[in-house]
């Protein structure tokens, strides 16, 4: 996608000229954390650290959650796969490996998924971590970063729990020596330069640490005044959490539902903040649901699939009429239609204030369609992979208008947004079933005068999907409107260039139509769970006038059989 001259300009400012600035309080934070660095490599650093641990823990502290069986199974036999990357247990040490898969490997979450068991298979998961210990002295390099320390504390606890081998006495001990030097390694540089939603997991690591071994570690008063702090701050609303990304709404609510278990099962008091963020995440998650259970690609979101989400909802402890209680027009800056088996979610929302912006994406207005158990259209989604940063983030890569073939949002170089929509209407009706929506944005107004405004409505049975794209301006400019298909939807463009016919996986087929302009195939890509890429296909409405009240009209009909 080109870039308009004054997009280019503005993502050339330094943040600190800016209206959306990093705040200075995480600038200094930042280049604090960057000088213990070199601190922490000095074998005064490692004194400081405990260098022995009793064997005893004070607390119980079970792990809730399963992972995915296919992938334990396969680490196991010494395979690891994230993304694109399969690599063998000898080979992990290679060094052309990407940085983002180290970050998978070094925050050991993927330990929920090796199921221990008492055959020979087990003993491979113990090699690695000691394998890791011997190679990772604390303080040196991306594995020790505080966020990455605080994902493998946790997944440690949770493991030392599961795992039968880990019970013998000298391993056990060694092992809580271990956990030891990683909380005081967080306790000496927590906050350090993180925010939203990995400081509030990286506080609670150093919580759920304590409660195991709170017989051998000091009261980390200030943390757990600070949790709380940071959960009334990052609530932006009654309902809406800061970050808008669904996968990390979700990883919050997960670690809120851990940590609130492990201290209510210890007998240790509960603050009133937990439970309610909790109820108040569930809520968000259960409303932006696909219908299979699963979570949509907007905004960084890793696609979550319908089991991981299900056992989460399931620990909240909230029935279905507690979550879908009191719930506002749009949730979380998500807009939610759904009628029969189809569902429509809008994104809806403002940006979120900056930090919480990281993972932001430039598109306002897209949606995604779902009926039943077939997703129809799609955005892009999300890859850990760097070079795929700008590529997904880009209002193209997204199911809504793009104008001048510019982004509707100002993206940061590295992460966050510049400038983007600072209004953003919505308004939802019912009537007999029928749902009707009309939300607009001006993330466009301030290069070319526009407003960009979607009409939505959806049929009682779900079987018929309206809409409008208005786009008004003082002027005409170009503009295409784009739908990205899921990769199992297969399509055929009709000779009239004004009627595609999808094929669906259950086997019904539906009619994309445009009153004006012509519709075109292209290719496309489908950003799946964990950075899995497919090949897939988005339909185009382009050739469309240069009209300063330009109204695009489309109709998503499923056809008879």
């Amino acid at each position: 996608m080109q870039k308009h001259w004054r997009q280019r300009l503005w993502e050339l400012t330094p943040r600190f000229l800016t209206s959306r600035s990093i705040p200075l309080s995480l600038v200094f934070r930042s280049s604090l954390a960057y000088l213990k660095r070199f601190y922490h490599h000095t074998s005064l650093y490692r004194w400081t650290l405990p260098n022995q641990a009793d064997s005893v823990v004070s607390a119980a502290v079970r792990s809730l959650w399963f992972g995915d069986e296919k992938n334990g199974a396969a680490i196991k036999n010494g395979t690891f796969a994230f993304g694109s990357i399969e690599t063998s247990y000898p080979n992990l040490w290679q060094h052309h490996i990407p940085e983002y898969f180290w970050s998978y490997f070094h925050g050991f979450s993927w330990l929920q998924d090796t199921k221990p068991t008492t055959d020979d298979q087990t003993t491979i998961v113990e090699q690695i971590i000691n394998d890791w210990i011997s190679r990772h002295p604390i303080g040196h390099g991306l594995a020790w970063d505080i966020d990455i320390t605080a994902r493998r504390l946790d997944a440690w606890i949770n493991y030392l729990d599961s795992s039968p081998t880990m019970r013998t006495a000298d391993v056990f001990a060694n092992f809580v020596l271990h956990l030891k030097k990683h909380w005081f390694h967080l306790y000496n540089n927590l906050p350090g330069p993180l925010f939203g939603s990995t400081l509030i997991l990286s506080i609670k690591s150093l919580l759920k640490g304590w409660l195991l071994l709170s017989e051998q570690l000091p009261m980390p008063d200030y943390f757990f005044n600070r949790f709380s702090y940071e959960l009334q701050q990052q609530f932006l609303s009654t309902e809406s959490y800061a970050e808008r990304n669904p996968s990390a709404q979700l990883m919050l609510l997960a670690h809120l539902i851990d940590l609130s278990t492990a201290f209510r099962e210890n007998n240790q008091p509960v603050p009133d903040i937990w439970q309610e963020s909790i109820v108040k995440l569930a809520k968000t998650i259960f409303y932006i649901q696909r219908p299979d259970g699963g979570l949509p690609g907007f905004n960084g979101s890793n696609r979550e699939e319908s089991w991981h989400v299900q056992q989460i909802l399931l620990q909240s402890r909230l029935n279905a009429l507690e979550l879908f209680s009191n719930v506002p027009v749009h949730l979380s800056g998500y807009c939610r239609l759904q009628a029969g088996k189809s569902v429509v979610l809008l994104d809806t929302g403002l940006l979120p204030d900056v930090p919480y912006d990281a993972s932001m994406h430039a598109g306002a207005l897209s949606f995604e369609f779902y009926a039943g158990s077939d997703a129809i259209i799609v955005n892009c989604g999300s890859n850990p992979n760097p070079i795929w940063h700008d590529v997904q983030r880009a209002t193209a890569a997204h199911s809504t208008l793009i104008m001048n073939d510019t982004n509707s949002s100002f993206l940061g170089r590295n992460h966050g947004i510049i400038k983007g929509p600072h209004l953003i209407k919505c308004q939802r009706q019912e009537e007999n079933g029928n749902w009707w929506l009309e939300a607009s944005h001006d993330g466009y107004q301030k290069l070319f005068g526009a407003t960009h405004t979607r009409l939505l409505y959806l049929s009682h049975d779900g079987f018929d999907l309206r809409g409008e794209d208005i786009l008004e301006s003082k002027i005409g400019h170009r503009c295409v409107v784009r739908f990205h298909l899921h990769p199992d939807t297969l399509v055929k463009l009709e000779p009239s260039q004004q009627t595609a016919i999808l094929k669906v996986p259950s086997g019904q087929s539906w009619q994309l139509r445009t009153m004006i302009g012509n519709i075109d195939a292209e290719e496309s890509v489908y950003l799946g769970h964990n950075g899995i890429i497919h090949k897939s296909q988005q339909l185009v409405i382009g050739n469309l006038p240069t009209d300063p009240n330009l109204k695009i009209k489309w109709a998503l009909t499923r056809k008879e059989s």
